[in-house]
This record gives C-alpha cells, sequence and structure tokens, in this order.
C-alpha cells in the first residue's frame, strides 16, 4: 500500500481493519483541487483492494471539511483545464460508488460547496454538533452543477434545490432531519462516535455490506420490475454464499458467525 507520504493533499493511515484517507490542506480550507480528487481516488481504491481494511473513513485536518473546489488554482485558466477539474471531481462521486467496502465520514470542520456533494456520496456521515453545511456558489454567481445528482440522492430534489437556491446555513441537527448526515455528536465526543460505527461495521460480514452497498446504488434509477428481478436474483446470491450460510448457521447456534468475505 502507498504511503502516505508519497500523497500531497491527503493522508493515509490503516490500523485495526480501519483505512482512513485525511484530506490535509487546512491553510486552503481543505479546497479540493484536482489533484485532491485524483489522490482521494487513489487512496480510495488501494484501501478497498487492502485485505487487511474492512471500512473506509474519510477525515479531515483544520477547521473546515472542505471549502469546496479550489477555484483559485483555476482562476484566468483556458476552458479546457476548468473542464478537466469539473470532470474529475465528477469521477471522484462516481468511483465512490463503485467500492466495496463502507465508507463513513467524519467530521468537525464547516463543509461548503463540493464538500456537501462528498458527505452525500458517503455511507454514513458523523459531524460534531457545531458544524455548518451550506451549498455557498450562488452567493458569487455560481451554481454547484456537479454537487446536484448526488446531493439530491440523499435530501430530495425540493430540499437540495432549497440549499442550492438560498446559499444558507444548515446546522448540523437539521442536516440530519433532512437526511444528509447520520448521526450529530460533541466535538470531543467525535472520534469516539466514529469508532462505535466503524467497529459494528467490521463485525458485519464483508460479503453482505459489499453486495448491499452495490446494490443501494445500482437500483436507484432502475425501473421497478427489474428492480424487483434484480433484488431477488442478488439475495439468492447472497443466501448461498459462505457468508450467508454462517450467519444463518451462527444464528439458530448462538454464536458469533465467522465471516470470510465470500
Amino acid at each position: 500500500m502507498k504511503d502516505y507520504q508519497d500523497y500531497q493533499d491527503i493522508v493515509v493511515q490503516k490500523s485495526n481493519g480501519v483505512g482512513e484517507v485525511i484530506i490535509n490542506r487546512p491553510e486552503v480550507k481543505n479546497a479540493m483541487s484536482r489533484n485532491t480528487a485524483l489522490e482521494m481516488m487513489s487512496a480510495f481504491k488501494e484501501l478497498d483492494e487492502d485485505s487487511e481494511v474492512r471500512v473506509i473513513v474519510l477525515s479531515h485536518t483544520g477547521e473546515y471539511f472542505c471549502a469546496g473546489g479550489d477555484l483559485q488554482g483555476y482562476k484566468d485558466k483556458p476552458h479546457i483545464i476548468y473542464r478537466e477539474y469539473t470532470h474529475t471531481v465528477g469521477d471522484l462521486w462516481k468511483m465512490v460508488t463503485t467500492l466495496s467496502k463502507p465508507l463513513v465520514a467524519s467530521i468537525s470542520g464547516h463543509v461548503l460547496g463540493g464538500g456537501v456533494g462528498m458527505i452525500a456520496a458517503c455511507d454514513m456521515v458523523i459531524v460534531s454538533e457545531d458544524v455548518n453545511i451550506r451549498c455557498a456558489e450562488i452567493n458569487i454567481g455560481m451554481w454547484p452543477m456537479v454537487v446536484m445528482p448526488v446531493l439530491f440522492r440523499s435530501v430530495g430534489r425540493k430540499k437540495g434545490l432549497e440549499m442550492m437556491m438560498l446559499g444558507e446555513n444548515v446546522p448540523a441537527e437539521e442536516a440530519k432531519e433532512i437526511g444528509l448526515v447520520n448521526f450529530v455528536c460533541k466535538k470531543d465526543e467525535l472520534r469516539d462516535a466514529t469508532n462505535q460505527i466503524t467497529e459494528k461495521l467490521i463485525t458485519k460480514s464483508p460479503l453482505a455490506l459489499k453486495l448491499g452497498r452495490q446494490v443501494y446504488h445500482n437500483i436507484e434509477d432502475m425501473e421497478y420490475n427489474k428492480a424487483i428481478e434484480y433484488t431477488a436474483e442478488m439475495i439468492t446470491l447472497l443466501c448461498c454464499s459462505h457468508d450467508g450460510q454462517e450467519g444463518v448457521k451462527a444464528f439458530f447456534e448462538k454464536r458469533q458467525p465467522a465471516y470470510v468475505g465470500y
């Protein structure tokens, strides 16, 4: 696995079955450049392929989780340069859906613009109670275009449109109410809260998590009858797997299952 020192914009750590990707550009409020997005994709891929990793955590340094796109790096640049950047961010959203392991965001800093898209793309999001979330692009004559597809899947079209039109702060508790955030905790309890979630996920069947996550993303735009047929096939596949059989046996034998991931 690549050492975190090989990265410029992120830090990668691994411990006790958890791989952590830390956005580390506090001097620019962790704004996302094209390089940041490329490094995140590389790190996610490596952790996803690492047999010792069961859960991936996304976190950050500094007072901001992510202040959105790093527009300073693209100011007065040719159209093609900015196009490469926006498409790379879009590639990051798409790549996240292909991961086979749970992706959990652990956040104690404010979330703006593209950062909102990033947390919307995660499977679970844990934030400290003082975090504010905002699609701020409208306030500078812009619009969070690339964020729209992923945000609408989390909070719905009307609420997402409201966030984008008004550009106002959404406090942590409200973000939980609208479905963008799963858990809210005190700032000094964030690490413990994150560990509680990852420790629970590590006990689950890797295969069930992989297939369940895959189906979750695949049925989003699937026609209803096809979705029913597809999910019936997938549960059959899971039931006939080692982990599926082991889980049922362990239930009846009143013991902890020994999952292997296939």
